[in-house]
Formats: C-alpha cells, sequence, structure tokens
C-alpha cells in the first residue's frame, strides 16, 4: 500500500466517522522507512476534494477558511458527503471472504457496521488504556486488515507499524524491535512464522498483546506464543466477513484458559444461538451450527441476491457455516467448519482436532487435514504437513505418534510433505487447492 492509497483509505474513515474528531486528529502510521503525520494525511485528502471538483468551502459564520485546515477539511467532508447518493453513503465497504474453501464471495458493510464493529474491537484489545503502538502484517484488503487493525487503531490514537509490502516474519520481527511495538496481531500461520524466526534469532523482544484471528488457533500454539515470543497477554478474535468482522473476542480480564481454549467473549449488541440440522436450538454445551443477528450482519453479497437470501434469513439469522459450541458462560468454542467435515464410513469427523493434535508433534510446524475420495469408506483422511528445517517425517512414524492419542478411525490414511502450503494473501490455507494437490 502506497501513500495515496493510505489517504484514499483514511478519507473513507473520516467521511464515516465524523463525531470522533478527537481519536481522528492524533492518528498517526508509520512505515519501516517513513512516518506519516496527520498534517500530511490531511493536506492529501484536501488535495484530493479539490482535484475531483467536489471540495466545497465549508460554510462557517466566524471562520475563515485555512486558518484551522484540519477543521475546514473536516467541515468540508462532511458537507460533501451529504451529495452522495444514499446508497453511496451507507455502503462504505465491500469486502471479500477469504476463499479458504472456494472462490471468494464479495461482502456489502456499512459504516454503521464497520465504525461500531472496530470500536468494540479496539475495547477489548485494550487500546483505549493506553497510547499502544501495534505491528500491522495483515493484508489491508481484509476485514482483519481494515476493521480490526486499521479502524480499531484509529478510535484511540495507536500507531501502526506496516512492516512491509507483503508478510516476512523477519521483517515483522525487525518491526517489533526497531519500533518497540506493544500490539502483534496476526493470523495463526503468520505466528507459526514469527515463532520459528523468534526462536532461531532470540531477539530481546517484550510486547504486551497478541491478537489473533482469520483462522483456528490451538492450545499448542497459544503456548508457544506466550513462552517463545514473551507477550504478556493472547487474546483471540472470531467472526466472519459476512459479520463485518468480530463477533467473539477475548475480554480484557479473561484467565489463561479463556484466552486459549475459546474463541472468547459474545460480542456486544450481538444475538447468538446454535442449532441443529433442523434449525432447533441445541443445549448450552452441545455443537451445531453458530448463527448471528445483530448490527455486525453485512448488508449482502454484491451482485448476488439468491446467495444472500440462503445466507440470512428473512428473520435476520445469519448462518455461518461454523460447527460452534456455546457455553453458559458466554463464551463460545469452534469445532470446525460444516463444508469441512469428513464423513469416513458413517463417522463425522472434524479436521479441527487432528490438526491440534498433529501440530503438537516436535518436527511439524504445521497441519492440515482434508477428506478425500474412498471407494468403500466414502472419504479417508489426508494430513499435509510443513515441517521444521532439518526435519523428515514418513506415514509410519505419524501413525505411531497418534496411537492411543487419537481415536484410531481419525488417523490419517495418507500422508504428504509440502515444502509450501497453498495459502491466501492474509496467510490462510486453502484447503480445496490441498485437494487438487492429492
Amino acid at each position: 500500500m502506497d501513500n495515496n492509497e493510505l489517504t484514499d483509505m483514511l478519507q473513507v474513515f473520516f467521511e464515516c466517522n465524523k463525531n470522533r474528531l478527537e481519536a481522528v486528529r492524533r492518528y498517526s502510521v508509520r512505515f519501516p522507512d517513513r512516518e506519516i503525520s496527520d498534517s500530511k494525511i490531511f493536506q492529501r485528502i484536501e488535495t484530493n476534494l479539490r482535484n475531483d471538483g467536489s471540495f466545497k468551502k465549508p460554510k462557517t459564520q466566524k471562520r475563515k477558511f485555512s486558518k484551522d485546515k484540519e477543521l475546514d477539511v473536516l467541515l468540508a467532508v462532511q458537507e460533501n458527503s451529504q451529495t452522495l447518493t444514499r446508497e453511496i453513503a451507507h455502503n462504505i465497504g465491500v469486502s471479500k471472504t477469504m476463499g479458504t474453501t472456494g472462490k471468494p464471495k464479495a461482502t456489502i458493510s456499512s459504516h454503521f457496521n464497520m465504525v461500531n464493529n472496530s470500536y468494540s474491537v479496539a475495547r477489548r484489545i485494550e487500546l483505549d488504556t493506553k497510547h499502544h503502538i501495534a505491528c500491522l502484517p495483515n493484508p489491508l484488503f481484509h476485514a482483519f486488515g481494515i476493521v480490526i487493525n486499521t479502524m480499531a487503531a484509529l478510535h484511540f490514537g495507536t500507531t501502526f507499524v506496516i512492516p512491509g509490502i507483503g508478510y516476512n516474519p523477519n521483517e515483522s520481527l525487525d518491526a517489533i524491535i526497531e519500533e518497540k511495538c506493544s500490539v502483534l496481531y496476526g493470523t495463526p500461520t503468520m505466528y507459526i512464522d514469527l515463532i520459528e524466526v523468534q526462536s532461531q534469532r532470540k531477539e530481546n523482544i517484550n510486547p504486551e498483546i497478541l491478537v489473533t484471528g482469520g483462522a483456528l488457533c490451538s492450545v499448542h500454539l497459544f503456548k508457544n506464543m506466550l513462552e517463545v515470543l514473551k507477550v504478556k497477554k493472547v487474546k483471540s478474535v472470531f467472526g466472519q466477513t459476512e459479520a463485518t468482522a468480530v463477533v467473539f473476542h477475548s475480554l480484557p480480564d479473561d484467565d489463561l484458559y479463556h484466552s486459549t481454549a475459546t474463541v472468547g467473549y459474545i460480542g456486544n449488541h450481538i444475538e447468538i444461538k446454535v442449532i441443529d440440522a433442523e434449525g432447533n436450538v441445541v443445549p448450552f454445551g452441545k455443537p451445531g451450527e453458530l448463527c448471528i443477528r445483530g448490527y455486525v450482519n453485512m448488508l449482502g453479497y454484491w451482485g448476488d441476491e439468491e446467495k444472500t437470501k440462503e445466507t440470512i434469513g428473512a428473520d435476520g439469522w445469519l448462518k455461518t457455516g461454523d460447527l460452534f459450541i456455546l457455553e453458559k458462560t458466554g463464551y463460545g468454542k469452534i469445532v470446525g467448519r460444516l463444508k469441512e467435515m469428513i464423513i469416513r464410513g458413517g463417522e463425522n469427523i472434524f479436521p479441527k482436532e487432528i490438526e491440534d493434535f498433529l501440530n503438537t508433534h516436535p518436527d511439524i510446524m504445521e497441519a492440515y487435514v482434508i477428506g478425500v475420495p474412498h471407494a468403500r469408506l466414502g472419504e479417508e483422511i489426508c494430513a499435509f504437513v510443513r515441517l521444521k528445517e532439518g526435519k523428515s517425517l514418513n506415514h509410519e512414524q505419524m501413525e505411531e505418534f497418534c496411537k492411543g492419542n487419537i481415536a484410531h478411525f481419525k488417523i490419517p490414511r495418507y500422508l504428504k510433505v509440502l515444502t509450501d502450503l497453498p495459502k491466501t494473501a492474509s496467510g490462510k490455507v486453502q484447503k480445496f487447492k490441498l485437494k487438487e494437490l492429492y
């Protein structure tokens, strides 16, 4: 992202967040080789408005134009935004889903969705407690980078550091050291790579808060985050692009169990229910499909009314496609994606349990499990693994590791060792491409 692209993004934020001027005025962002202050951003916004012919001098009775340029620009943005059509003014963002199970879909979010969800996230991450410096390696075209990172930072004047154009764990570690980052963001895969690099370099870092989301994170990986990255707190954010960004997230005072074994506590002003295949609500502690209703729900899929109606019912409930367990306390646990469920000889198997166990193997860096066709059983289990440098693993060794620790029918029939796994730009593994590699 270059400076002009960043300015465009912030301009949209200013237009939809006019009532939070103090947070906007404290904004700053750092790149590895330069810093952009709020004054430069405001200058670019004014230039953009003038160049497209839509800039109007704000109507103020007591103020002459340009005595307070920042305020003038904000007033002009406010006035000019009223000339937008109602639809454009309401629909701020079109974000693509991650495309981990198939072709990405474009979701439409409103100002209200994104501003309020990012504010809730910022409070739970504790960005309101002090001036934080956050390391942001996530791509800025997705809900994680837009809502959880960028917009959340703007609410409380958080400085965020962009380590590089694309994700590189060495660049991230350099940025954490040089900029003294107190908050770290990333997907589980990003942290796997960052932990590996820090294990080799053994740098003196002391971040306070680590936030992970975008994919399922194992308890074993959380343990490595705490031990290797030396963070004081780990936090989960869980949701989906169809629900703006975040639905469940860790509370500021969560203990270790709730921080690592759950995806957090339900977000404010959101309704959820967990249902069975017939649509009946299941008891607390029982798995079922997670459904969401509230301000976070997307307005719909861009240009796909049929898919929108399939996902969001007439009663406003959004079906997530996630197999989920809701505890009586309001905390949640992910079992897996319904689309990823493996049916082996009549047994329903969810990859997450197997993946979490395989990831505890001392030679495995990351493991992913899919179902593959089988003539007699319908489907069999195939594990794809990426090993630590210099390590090797065969199927017999993996099978021996699994025996007595997971059910025999959950032990992968096939093992594929890869040096690189197919991933999205945000670091999530594309399982439909793993099927193509089988």
